[in-house]
């Protein structure tokens, strides 16, 4: 193989072998990062999606050390079961991908992030050696470690066959948020029941504006036709209801294949495994829990998944108590129906502000009982974390005059940020 690819003003010469069709099979496993799904934020083409999945099937088949492919453009036709596809809309499915980017960092500059293309190149060139059309892409080595490490646990599998039977981009991406969301608990059973804001979830499905506040046809002109395909033609089945109040959506897993779970977690292939019922309820509090801290996206985000599960379980045991009851914080007695009513106004940002405060704390101050700290600040985070915010916006109105603080401290924002540019 030999040929030139131009990207980003750039050329550089291909020499990587052309993969082996015969390696190319719609039962390979596509491993898929979860936090390269939260990255694409904008809509992707339904074939584009399909390319992106070749390649990292070929990824995971081939073992490359440096993520360097060539797919021949006859294997792409033969697996979406087309005869040719114009060269001009390769170029356009290539392009998009080859146009993601991902954050590596925060300018301290300009206060803002540092965007660099997912991929290294990703496009289409003639093979001068065979003449063939072919398909070569490459990612960039900065998001190896986040999107492209086959060992990492943040991760789904599935077979490629799911997202070439799928026949629209919006099934693809609600089949890829519904398999991120199904997991092994420590019991060897599955999380089937979740439930996720209606807002969210159309911002999962790269609806923009569109739908706003309008289930209905949500549900009539996208919702209701993505679970026919995903029911009909993957290995899950589901159900769904809405509820009005809440403006929330809550999903039930019907049918999966275990297969894949059961690899993955070493559980045993025999039937499910019994819980009790008052089991049972616990995993559905702690499932709704999770959802409404939105507890992946801050793993996703980088925070500690040791003390969001402690908070989790925190929150739990606080709600699964009787309203009547007292509970402590801080060494005083509260009724527990106030202290729930705190919790449930909890949202993923007072959790973040949680966590960075208990950070900044931990290098200051020996924590003697964390459980007990972690109870005492979740319940005083909604007006802590409002009384930061009105701190930070009159730290900036003063600043933005000209007023100098005589306060040479960083913000806890400040920290994080300098962490961060540490940690990379």
């Amino acid at each position: 193989m030999k040929g030139i690819i131009k990207s980003n003003h750039q050329e550089t010469e291909i020499t990587t072998p052309i993969t082996d069709s015969n390696k190319i099979s719609i039962f390979n496993y596509v491993n898929k990062s979860n936090l390269m799904l939260a990255s694409i934020k904008e809509p992707l083409s339904v074939n584009s999606y399909k390319l992106l999945d070749l390649y990292l099937s070929m990824l995971e088949e081939s073992k490359s050390e440096d993520g360097a492919l060539v797919i021949r453009k006859k294997d792409f036709e033969n697996m979406l079961g087309v005869e040719r596809i114009r060269t001009e809309y390769l170029n356009k499915w290539c392009d998009e991908l080859f146009n993601l980017k991902i954050a590596v960092g925060i300018n301290p500059d300009k206060n803002s992030e540092l965007p660099v293309h997912m991929f290294s190149y990703f496009g289409v060139i003639v093979d001068e050696d065979s003449g063939q059309t072919v398909i070569a892409a490459k990612y960039n080595q900065d998001a190896k470690n986040m999107f492209f490490d086959n060992g990492a646990i943040n991760s789904i599998k599935y077979q490629l066959k799911v997202t070439v039977n799928l026949k629209s981009e919006l099934s693809i991406r609600l089949y890829i948020y519904l398999r991120s969301n199904l997991f092994f608990y420590s019991n060897g059973d599955f999380r089937r029941k979740w439930e996720i804001p209606f807002d969210k979830l159309r911002k999962e499905m790269c609806c923009g504006k569109a739908y706003k506040d309008n289930f209905k046809e949500f549900n009539r002109r996208i919702f209701s036709k993505a679970q026919a395909e995903i029911n009909e033609k993957t290995d899950l089945a589901f159900e769904y209801k809405y509820n009005r109040v809440t403006q929330s959506i809550s999903f039930e897993i019907k049918r999966f294949d275990k297969t894949i779970f059961v690899k993955e977690s070493g559980c045993s292939t025999d039937p499910e495994v019994e819980i009790s019922e008052e089991e049972a309820k616990k995993l559905q509090l702690q499932a709704k829990v999770e959802t409404q801290i939105d507890f992946e996206s801050l793993v996703a985000d980088g925070y500690s998944e040791k003390y969001l599960n402690l908070i989790v379980k925190t929150i739990c045991e606080v709600k699964s108590k009787a309203l009547n009851s007292k509970s402590k914080i801080s060494g005083v007695s509260i009724p527990t129906k106030e202290v729930t009513d705190k919790f449930d106004s909890l949202t993923k940002e007072h959790i973040a502000y949680v966590l960075d405060t208990l950070e900044v704390a931990r290098k200051t101050t020996k924590i003697a009982n964390i459980k007990s700290y972690l109870k005492t600040m979740l319940f005083n985070a909604d007006e802590a974390f409002v009384t930061n915010e009105s701190c930070k916006t009159a730290q900036s109105s003063s600043s933005s005059s000209g007023k100098k603080s005589s306060n040479a401290s960083y913000s806890i924002d400040d920290l994080k940020k300098l962490d961060y540019i540490d940690s990379i």
